[in-house]
């Protein structure tokens, strides 16, 4: 047990009640489950309901007391927190680079399949920078559209095609030679922050959420896939 989970269990009052939290999928299944049965232990009186999706939910329509987001975050008149950062990164599979080549610049990626989201974003282009450091936009066009980041992952990693995605999603498969960057000389390396979102006034908020915002606070700071200042 960390120092952190022993102070938590000390803590009175405990808080109870049902806690419903809303999770980019990628995310979730890369940063965020591995801590909940730790967070559970610390608070056996709370029960979580998680979603994985990587649509924006409206907070109030769909009761949820917390959503984790990335990227931009919009007006919309929610609290949020800043938990930690990421940035995107250009990838695809050995195999997919071996048949159709290396692109040596942003415009080669005209030649190829470049896997693409369905949901709208706020910046669809991939971002780069050039030789002199401007950046530079392109709009990815390939022959599948994808409703959320894993299973974008998985067709990258079957070698369909060419993709941005978050560097915490990758860095496994990175590691592992599964995938290899591209154009990362050309990379932007825009931080992507990371934060939980919530309905305010802020010292209202149930000491049930609090304690689950605080919980991922602490822990995704030191998380070993997110990049850090």
């Amino acid at each position: 047990m960390t120092a952190l989970e022993d102070g938590l269990l000390h803590e009175t009052p405990r808080p109870t009640g049902d806690v419903r939290v809303n999770i980019n999928l990628p995310f979730g299944l890369q940063c965020v489950l591995d801590f909940l049965p730790g967070f559970l232990a610390c608070y056996q009186g709370i029960r979580l309901s998680v979603d994985l999706t990587d649509q924006v939910v409206d907070l109030v329509e769909h009761r949820a007391d917390v959503a984790i987001r990335i990227g931009p975050m919009r007006d919309s008149g929610l609290l949020q927190r800043k938990l930690m950062e990421t940035h995107f990164v250009t990838v695809a599979a050995p195999s997919y680079l071996e048949t159709h080549g290396i692109p040596e610049t942003v415009n080669d990626l005209e030649g190829h399949n470049c896997l693409t989201f369905t949901f709208r974003r706020q910046t669809p282009e991939w971002k780069f920078c050039d030789e002199v450091g401007q950046l530079q936009t392109f709009t990815p066009k390939g022959n599948i559209l994808l409703g959320d980041g894993e299973s974008m992952r998985r067709l990258t990693l079957a070698g369909t095609g060419i993709a941005q995605l978050s560097l915490f999603q990758v860095q496994e498969d990175l590691a592992a030679g599964k995938l290899v960057l591209v154009l990362e000389r050309f990379a932007a390396r825009e931080p992507q922050n990371v934060h939980a979102v919530f309905m305010g006034p802020n010292r209202y908020m149930p000491q049930r959420v609090r304690v689950l915002i605080d919980y991922l606070a602490a822990n995704l700071q030191d998380d070993r896939h997110a990049t850090k200042k």
